[in-house]
């Protein structure tokens, strides 16, 4: 197979798209990232970063913007959100920010978007990133890739392990990459201002034991800004609502106004909003809560671009 450069790799993977990374561990994937968001900043695309620990962004090369919360990027913009099973682990899909990054990956056609996701295998990955993905990029399998990945793309990882093992020279310089168009071989350049602390930035990151019945409750671990907060807060009271504290840190209590005696609802904040805790009165009864967590989120969607 012929062998493309990748200085075409935005018209190989599209704009918009959604692209998944995968491949052993120290094949490349972060540095086949930073690539096509250099070659998207070179295009004048805003380029985005999210996963990489915030005491390693000074790593990050310039034509890089690292940030926490998705929901705050442009339209006309690329977005590499870097080990994304930390984030977006499959077995936690029901969460709100799995959710709300459905609903993000679902809107890059209309947003002009450029989404991509790395990751060792795809079945650590929430299956909504795998719905509406364009390109698969793999980069050198580990030895048993092909036993553990999910069955709707085991036969996809064959193929380009049997790619990688026919392959002469340094796996982490080739990029085999498999969208509707067919497969496509493509030598990679590392990307300007790639550095070896920065492909060992996660080193730093500290993996607490998750449990489901145990929520951080310090606002430090809150991701919205003073902004975003603000905003939040003031449609909650132009939409009639008084604000209240809730029993945790996190938490609000939302009282309509003139009802306040007789319905209540309860918030609990998260990376990309509020989410709805429970709810009485007039707001009580499943739907309700649903219609009402779909006007949360529209506010959010709004408020999540004001950057500090």
């Amino acid at each position: 197979m012929h062998a493309v450069q990748d200085e075409s790799l935005l018209d190989i993977l599209g704009t918009p798209s959604v692209s998944i990374i995968l491949g052993a561990r120290g094949q490349g994937k972060t540095a086949f990232g930073l690539r096509v968001l250099q070659l998207a900043s070179e295009q004048g695309i805003k380029s985005y970063m999210m996963g990489l620990p915030e005491q390693k962004w000074e790593l990050l090369p310039g034509y890089v913007t690292p940030v926490i919360n998705p929901g705050g990027i442009p339209d006309n913009s690329a977005l590499f959100i870097d080990e994304a099973y930390i984030s977006l682990f499959a077995r936690e899909f029901t969460g709100s920010f799995h959710k709300f990054m459905a609903k993000l990956i679902g809107l890059t056609r209309q947003r002009n978007q450029l989404f991509l996701f790395s990751s060792h295998l795809g079945r650590k990955l929430d299956v909504s990133c795998l719905y509406d993905v364009d390109n698969l990029v793999l980069r050198k399998p580990s030895f048993l890739h092909t036993k553990f990945e999910r069955q709707e793309i085991r036969s996809v990882i064959e193929e380009g392990k049997q790619f990688f093992d026919n392959l002469d020279g340094d796996p982490r310089r080739h990029a085999y990459i498999i969208s509707e168009r067919g497969p496509i071989h493509v030598e990679v350049k590392l990307p300007e201002g790639w550095s070896e602390p920065l492909s060992n930035a996660f080193s730093a990151v500290l993996l607490v034991e998750h449990d489901a019945n145990k929520k951080e409750k310090k606002r430090g671990a809150l991701r919205m800004n003073e902004k975003q907060r603000e905003c939040m807060l003031t449609k909650f009271a132009v939409n009639g609502f008084a604000v209240f504290d809730g029993e945790e840190a996190d938490e609000l209590v939302l009282r309509p106004r003139g009802m306040e005696e007789t319905a209540e609802i309860v918030l609990r904040e998260t990376p990309v909003g509020y989410e709805v805790v429970k709810s009485s009165g007039a707001y009580a009864g499943v739907k309700k809560r649903a219609f009402f967590q779909n006007n949360l989120d529209v506010w959010a969607s709004e408020c999540l671009g004001l950057i500090e």
